[in-house]
């Protein structure tokens, strides 16, 4: 019995550290929530690009700025800002930085890259090593770039979980043993 009770003590721990990382990660995800993307990354003067960005309240316009094509104000749909911009033919070859201002003061940049090649000149202002990989369809490989949908905090929670309950078997099966003894 007091292995059980040993177990069950160090299963708890676990889930109590997995919990605590849980909370602490969703927190940083919070403070991360502001961004904004530029599909392509890599377009020609003359092209579209489609912006798509998070205020948190994504029931309000927000405002892109960019040396590469102005001022533009992303409009709410689908709980989500969207945008598309006409990079102008005018464009010098480069990268720029693609600005998002919220309503609630918050900002983020992505960064784009005018060119008839993509990034040669300087590739420190190209695009960013993740590439685009296609529209988020809400299944299959491409929904999550390609990355797993768990994180580390969430693993953690369902080993812990997945122990508590193999402990639990375990508790089970040793008292059944114990009541089903035959007397010496």
């Amino acid at each position: 019995m007091r292995s059980i009770r040993i177990l069950l003590g160090t299963v708890g721990v676990f889930a109590l550290l997995g919990s605590a990382s849980a909370c602490e990660q969703s927190r940083t995800a919070n403070a991360a929530s502001v961004w904004i993307e530029v599909t392509p990354e890599a377009v020609d003067a003359g092209s579209f690009v489609a912006l798509r960005a998070d205020c948190e309240d994504n029931s309000v316009p927000a405002t892109v700025t960019s040396e590469a094509f102005g001022t533009v104000t992303m409009r709410p749909f689908v709980n989500i800002l969207t945008a598309e911009v006409d990079i102008p033919a005018r464009t010098k070859e480069g990268g720029y930085d693609v600005n998002l201002a919220c309503r609630s003061g918050s900002t983020a940049t992505a960064s784009l890259w005018v060119g008839n090649n993509g990034p040669t000149a300087e590739p420190s202002k190209g695009p960013t090593a993740e590439p685009s990989m296609g529209p988020h369809t809400g299944g299959g490989f491409l929904a999550n770039r390609g990355r797993s949908g768990l994180t580390g905090p969430q693993i953690w929670l369902i080993g812990g979980a997945g122990a508590l309950v193999a402990a639990g078997a375990l508790g089970a099966i040793t008292v059944r043993r114990r009541r089903h003894r035959p007397a010496r």
